[in-house]
C-alpha cells in the first residue's frame, strides 16, 4: 500500500479544518491571509471548497497565486470566467474567477461583486439599524 504524501495529507485533513475556522467567528486568525474560495466543477458539477493564500489587488479584486499548477487540478474550473463565492474576513460574496498566465506561474483573479450599499451601510452601524 502506497503511503500518503505530505500533499494527500493536507487535502484530506489540514483544509476542512482551516476552511470550518474561515466559516467561523474565529476567522480573524486567518482572515488576513487566507480566503475560502467555493467553485463547482466545470465537468462534475460537484461544489467544492477551498482556503487559498491571496492578495488584494484593490477593493474588489483579489489574486490568488496557484503554487505548483500542474499538481493541482482546480483552478481549470476557471479556465473561461465562472461564478465562485470568496469568503473574505468573514463575509460570503459571489465573485467572478478567471485565470491569468504569466510565464509559468498561474494566477487565479477574483472579481467580487460590490456589496449591496444599504447592507454595508448597515454592518457598519450606520443609519438603518433595523430598530
Amino acid at each position: 500500500m502506497a503511503r500518503p504524501t505530505p500533499f494527500l495529507l493536507l487535502n484530506r485533513f489540514g483544509n476542512p479544518l482551516v476552511a470550518a475556522v474561515l466559516r467561523s467567528r474565529a476567522h480573524r486568525l486567518l482572515s488576513g491571509r487566507l480566503i475560502l474560495i467555493e467553485l463547482e466543477g466545470r465537468r462534475s458539477h460537484r461544489r467544492f471548497s477551498l482556503p487559498a493564500g491571496y492578495e488584494q489587488l484593490g477593493p474588489d479584486t483579489l489574486r490568488v497565486t496557484v503554487g505548483a499548477p500542474q499538481a493541482k487540478v482546480w483552478w481549470r474550473n476557471l479556465s473561461e470566467p465562472a461564478p465562485a463565492v470568496v469568503t473574505l474576513r468573514g463575509e460570503r460574496r459571489e465573485a467572478l474567477g478567471r485565470v491569468e498566465r504569466d510565464g509559468e506561474a498561474v494566477h487565479v483573479i477574483l472579481e467580487l461583486e460590490p456589496e449591496p450599499r444599504e447592507a454595508a451601510t448597515t454592518q457598519r452601524g450606520g443609519p438603518d439599524r433595523g430598530g
